[in-house]
């Protein structure tokens, strides 16, 4: 078995690269991806004509196709079912609820988004063990005796077929494909493994292989995997890049004279959103408990703020951390963020550099900036790559 470490560049696009292994590659194969990426990637391989050969999932669609073809011990529980055995968790358990009993249709709903989107009991490891959450966890080891032997739903899938990978290799004869591993779990990550240690060979994708202010969880992943696997064949994928020192030094710190902590822009790997307000709420103290900040100093943003009310609520609430709801914030501060995040997917053209660059964040005189433009739109350049090493 060997496996490629496909390392690409940040802003640099890493599907051409995977595309033309793949396409000299007659062996039957798995593209594991993004479940957003999907259908594209789909259409991208049949564009090839060598669908025949591969297939594409997502990690949950192929850990709920491998139980199903080679373990099928239990029923899978329907979202319907799974309903109803926790109501008759929530019922079984009232007595010995300290505030969430005489509850039953109105929280039932809640509960379950909680179980499902939490991922094996993640609420068991945070520090905000207050009755609420007692509650809720003695509801969900309620459920779990109610469906044991019975049913087994998708967040027990996960366990038991990490287990039947380990014991057996069931994809040895083919080629695995990954180019998304951003925001795994550990168990997550300890199935890809199983799955790559029973494979052909493997081929996994890494923007970078460098420790990056603000881009630890790609480190902390790329780290994982090269420390748990044999026989590692390194491909860099764009050896020349002019710019690379540019976008760690400029875009992923702000402006140390404007912040005198040069505060970085940081990347955080949650679970699920109730894990995201949990980080951000030990944050918030921990910020207030080192450098005195007051509750009033924190802005937290999010493009869906009604995933998380319920979490906020829950956390904030109980832990007297006070907050007020606000549905639109400054629109260039959200513009900053998404040009950011745009860079990372991969477009790094001249006109989205500008755009950026203009912000307030940096530590870049105007003169500069408009001296650049000025260059990048004489020459027509607005829709090249971005390279730093212009004369200007």
């Amino acid at each position: 078995m060997m496996v490629h470490f496909l390392i690409n560049n940040i802003g640099l696009n890493a599907d051409k690269k995977i595309y033309e292994l793949i396409k000299n590659d007659n062996t039957h194969s798995l593209f594991i991806t993004n479940p957003n990426m999907v259908t594209k990637t789909k259409m991208d391989i049949n564009a090839l004509g060598i669908s025949f050969y591969i297939k594409v999932f997502d990690l949950k669609t192929l850990i709920k196709k491998i139980y199903r073809d080679y373990i099928h011990e239990l029923e899978i529980i329907n979202s319907e079912t799974q309903r109803i055995l926790f109501l008759k968790a929530i019922i079984k358990a009232s007595p010995n609820l300290k505030v969430l009993g005489g509850y039953y249709e109105e929280i039932v709903d809640d509960i379950i988004d909680i179980y499902n989107t939490e991922k094996r009991l993640v609420l068991k490891k945070t520090n905000y063990r207050n009755l609420k959450i007692d509650d809720i966890n003695l509801i969900i080891e309620t459920y779990l005796e109610l469906i044991k032997d019975k049913y087994i739903d998708e967040v027990n899938i996960y366990k038991v077929v990490n287990k039947y990978l380990k014991e057996n290799e069931i994809y040895r004869d083919y080629n695995i494909y990954i180019n998304d591993l951003y925001y795994f779990d550990e168990l997550e990550k300890d199935i890809i493994l199983s799955l790559l240690k029973g494979s052909k060979n493997s081929y996994m994708v890494f923007f970078t292989d460098k420790e990056i202010n603000g881009l630890e969880i790609i480190y902390e992943n790329y780290q994982y995997f090269l420390n748990n696997l044999d026989n590692i064949n390194f491909i860099n994928i764009d050896n020349e890049n002019p710019y690379k020192e540019f976008l760690i030094n400029h875009l992923f710190s702000f402006n140390y004279v404007k912040y005198d902590d040069n505060v970085p822009i940081s990347l955080y790997g949650a679970s699920d959103p109730y894990d995201e307000v949990v980080f951000v709420a030990n944050k918030i103290e921990n910020l207030r408990r080192l450098y005195n900040y007051h509750y009033r100093d924190f802005l937290i943003v999010a493009n869906n703020p009604n995933d998380y009310e319920r979490y906020m609520d829950l956390i904030f609430k109980d832990n007297y951390i006070p907050y007020h709801k606000k549905r639109m914030i400054n629109p260039n501060f959200t513009q900053f963020i998404n040009l950011l995040l745009d860079i990372i997917d991969g477009d790094i053209k001249n006109k989205t550099i500008i755009k950026l660059l203009k912000f307030e964040y940096f530590n870049l005189s105007f003169e500069l900036i408009e001296k650049l433009n000025q260059y990048i739109y004489v020459n027509n350049l607005e829709n090249n790559d971005f390279n730093f090493n212009h004369e200007i």
